[in-house]
């Protein structure tokens, strides 16, 4: 089958809906975010309301730029990328997947990928547990074309 789309930002959205979530960034989070709370909550109950809730309002900051700041991050990273920009031809037949980009050509036989994770948006290839190696939006897809990758993807790859 052949598949033409151009990446979007609802792609880009979707990709990191499926990109690993354990990593540094959690770490940093548990042991920054915790504690901090956990001072605060202990410090409002010693009678020190203040300070208390400046600890918990710094734990609330944490949270949301430990959240908000790696999207952000890889965000801008994939839109400057010249990989994300131009339109994209794959071809994926029983031997594997090749893909034409506006600056290059690539081409994955099926034992490049661990594993695959199918979304309601996407088909995500994994070169290793944690890193998508290649991803297919299904909006470039017909149904059919949809069902027949995803028995593809089950013979060749294994369980998502």
């Amino acid at each position: 089958m052949e598949l033409r789309f151009t990446p979007t930002d609802d792609d880009l959205r979707n990709l990191m809906r499926v990109s690993a979530r354990w990593g540094w960034n959690t770490v940093q989070f548990l042991l920054s975010f915790v504690p901090i709370s956990f001072l605060g909550a202990a410090m409002v109950n010693a009678a020190m309301p203040i300070e208390g809730w400046i600890c918990m309002g710094l734990a609330l900051a944490i949270a949301v730029a430990g959240y908000e700041i790696p999207r952000f991050e890889w965000r801008r990273l994939a839109r400057s990328s010249p990989a994300m920009k131009g339109e994209r031809v794959l071809s994926i037949t029983d031997q594997g997947v090749s893909a034409t980009y506006p600056m290059g050509r690539a081409q994955y036989v099926w034992s490049a990928f661990t594993r695959y994770r199918e979304t309601e948006a996407l088909f995500a290839l994994f070169f290793s547990p944690r890193q998508v190696g290649f991803w297919i939006p299904k909006k470039a897809m017909a149904a059919d074309q949809i069902e027949d990758l995803r028995k593809l993807l089950k013979a060749r790859v294994g369980t998502n």
